[in-house]
C-alpha cells in the first residue's frame, strides 16, 4: 500500500521497498535469523551490475 500511495515516492523509482518504506543501507555481515526482519538492504541487493550477474545465471541454468 505504501508503495501505490506514498507522495515521498512521486518521483522515485526502482528503489527497494520494505514495509516501513524505503530502507536504510547496511552492509554489516550476520547470520540469518528468520525470527528478526530488518529493516536495512544490502548494497548488493540493489547493484545493477549484481542484478546482471543473477539474471544471467538464471537464463544459464534454465537453457542448459
Amino acid at each position: 500500500m505504501f508503495a501505490a500511495t506514498s507522495p515521498l515516492l512521486a518521483d522515485i523509482g526502482g528503489v527497494h521497498l520494505r514495509s516501513s518504506g524505503i530502507p536504510q543501507l547496511d552492509d554489516e555481515r550476520r547470520p540469518f535469523d528468520p525470527r528478526h526482519s530488518d529493516s536495512a538492504v544490502t548494497s548488493h541487493s540493489i547493484d545493477p551490475a549484481s542484478a546482471r550477474r543473477l539474471w544471467e545465471l538464471g537464463e544459464a541454468l534454465i537453457t542448459a
